[in-house]
């Protein structure tokens, strides 16, 4: 096993991408390679630099710069009416209201659309055909719509 194909692993490693047959013999290396420990040590402070969550602010003259191009366009192109990006906003117990509405609206309208299917009726003969779970718990049912 090479310097290089140990600094190769390390980088993965940092990265989080080294495959796990390859963490024991590369902490193997590094136990007896100095050259090896420098460079993870400088990946790592390389690594942790790139992660610091530094803010950039714009120079102010960009931000002058911005200000004039908007308020030096006219109205109409700054403003684009998109269908899509109109947004309706209404109370929430209006639309509620609004969706209850509908659900007893098409309660109410579509038996004017559809028919109820008919009644199937069992003759006693099928019903003796039936296992004896079904039996029972027709027999269940039937009690329970007659009350």
């Amino acid at each position: 096993m090479t310097c290089t194909e140990v600094q190769s692993w390390i980088s993965n490693y940092v990265d989080d991408a080294l495959e796990e047959e390859h963490v024991g013999p590369m902490f193997a290396h590094l136990g007896s390679c100095l050259d090896c420990q420098r460079f993870l040590q400088s990946t790592l402070k390389i690594r942790s630099s790139v992660n610091t969550d530094a803010k950039f602010a714009a120079p102010e003259s960009l931000q002058v710069r911005v200000m004039k191009s908007v308020e030096g366009a006219d109205y109409d192109s700054r403003r684009r009416v998109d269908m899509l990006s109109i947004r309706i906003s209404i109370p929430l117990p209006a639309a509620m209201a609004m969706a209850v509405m509908l659900v007893i609206g098409s309660m109410v309208i579509s038996p004017l659309f559809f028919e109820r299917p008919p009644r199937v009726q069992f003759s006693e003969n099928t019903i003796e055909q039936l296992p004896t779970s079904l039996r029972t718990q027709l027999k269940i049912t039937r009690i329970l719509l007659e009350e």
